[in-house]
């Protein structure tokens, strides 16, 4: 009876952690500075539910003038195909389009503020892009100035 009711504990344990990788949301808004003096503006939405994995990222790196002015440096826009997420970090990728070509692209990101964490602990944002032949061609990420969000497992109220 007891090697029974370790086997299910460990049957249900191992169920749990694949929901937990596989099924989830994340979405957010915000900015991250960049080593040129520009800022990465960002947004985005991807989850996976019953199988199905859907949403986007629209990404550009922009170039304040003194006189408030920008410039658009580099733009990516992302389709999601992969969604995993564990804990409070996601990882999502499809292909793309950057600087109005056809690449493929990468984000991770990390939900790591909570209520009640110091004021100074910023979620994550990190991207890669890649050319159709699979060399990294743009890279971006760091502390976000904004929100990121990322809730893994199944939807309330259903298990």
């Amino acid at each position: 009876m007891k090697r029974l009711l370790i086997g299910l504990l460990g049957v249900a344990l191992f169920a749990a952690m694949a929901l937990a990788v596989g099924e989830g949301v994340a979405f957010g808004s915000g900015t991250i500075q960049m080593p040129n003096r520009a800022l990465g503006v960002f947004s985005f939405h991807a989850g996976s539910f019953d199988g199905n994995i859907r949403g986007f990222l629209n990404f550009r790196e922009v170039l304040r003038s003194n006189t408030g002015r920008e410039k658009t440096i580099h733009t990516v826009r992302l389709k999601v195909e992969k969604f995993e997420c564990r804990d409070k970090n996601a990882v999502f990728s499809g292909p793309a389009l950057f600087d109005g070509r056809q690449a493929y692209a990468e984000v991770f990101v990390s939900d790591r503020w909570y209520p009640g964490s110091p004021l100074d602990v910023l979620d994550h944002f990190e991207m890669k892009v890649f050319s159709p032949d699979g060399n990294a061609v743009y890279r971006a990420g760091g502390p976000v100035r904004g929100d990121i969000v990322v809730r893994c497992g199944p939807p309330p109220g259903r298990l």
